[in-house]
């Protein structure tokens, strides 16, 4: 950038007509400057709040704690944004694409708004799937998001909770294991929740162990909000089982309810990241193709005169 600038000042005396190549190298160099800028403070948005760590495989390359999981229809907290899965939608069968809509409320109420990632199967035999992203454009950055994970699910789940009255200590079972109700905690301000001090939730920590002594932890919530109690139910996918916290009962007990589905509620991995100083990417492309456009006008002015 330097060199070619300080090139059309003393070399073409700042004779702008016939630098065209020095400018679209001033505005490759630009480029150049914005990319490395620009991947150096990239951040990340999409940190995991909701303790659903999704087991990736090495291949992928992925830290589960950089991708959001969102249950569909539920509004997730993702930093200075609430982020809500609303549905998705095979627009190309074709091209086997799927879009997915992902809303975004930006917490200051100042903006609003819709992105829509997608996949496109892999046609040619093969069992994957290539995901593509979705961005937003501001002037002093982007927001590119894209899908990591992604299951279907079943609109047709027709499975109930059951209730199972439990002491601190207590195991009972489900069909793939047993559950260990391990302690309850008030109004917790961990990695999964972040309760304050006036509020009134409770927060069950649960162990589940399958069949092959694999184990999760679970966190069904309940707390009360505008006189009305409220669920935050904790699924683990793997198990196929949900659970939530119903009530204490008047024996001091806890009523915790268990469900079994293979069709759970559908979910994808969001990867959300935000790349500063992107405006000057777009300003040294367009000074690039500027020099291009010069050169080509310089090139026919003198192909005419030596003509001439």
């Amino acid at each position: 950038v330097v060199a070619n600038a300080t090139y059309i000042r003393v070399g073409l005396n700042g004779k702008l007509k016939a630098a065209g190549g020095s400018i679209a190298h001033v505005g490759f160099g630009l480029m150049l400057v914005a990319i490395l800028l620009s991947s150096a403070k990239k951040e990340v948005l999409s940190i995991n709040t909701t303790g659903i760590l999704l087991p990736f495989a090495p291949e992928a390359k992925q830290d589960p704690m950089e991708n959001l999981t969102l249950l569909r229809g539920a509004r997730t907290d993702m930093g200075k944004y609430w982020a809500t899965y609303e549905g998705n939608d095979s627009v190309d069968t074709r091209s086997k694409s799927t879009y997915f809509r992902v809303h975004f409320d930006k917490k200051d109420g100042t903006e609003q708004f819709d992105l829509y990632p997608n996949f496109i199967k892999v046609t040619k035999g093969q069992d994957g799937v290539s995901f593509n992203p979705d961005k937003r454009h501001y002037l002093s950055g982007d927001i590119f998001t894209y899908i990591t994970y992604a299951t279907t699910g079943n609109d047709n789940d027709t499975a109930q909770f059951h209730s199972k009255v439990m002491k601190l200590g207590d195991t009972t079972y489900y069909s793939k294991g047993y559950i260990v109700l391990d302690s309850v905690l008030v109004n917790p301000d961990n990695e999964k929740y972040h309760f304050k001090r006036g509020d009134t939730a409770l927060v069950a920590k649960v162990t589940v162990v399958s069949r092959d002594s694999a184990r999760y932890t679970a966190y069904p919530a309940f707390y009360v909000k505008d006189n009305a109690p409220h669920y935050l139910n904790d699924t683990i996918f793997r198990q196929d089982l949900a659970l939530q916290f119903n009530m204490i009962t008047k024996d001091q007990e806890f009523d915790i309810g268990i469900k079994e589905s293979a069709d759970m509620v559908p979910f994808i991995a969001l990867k959300v990241l935000e790349f500063p100083q992107i405006g000057l990417l777009r300003l040294g492309t367009l000074i690039m193709i500027s020099g291009f456009v010069i050169s080509i006008l310089w090139r026919r002015k003198q192909s005419k005169l030596t003509k001439a």
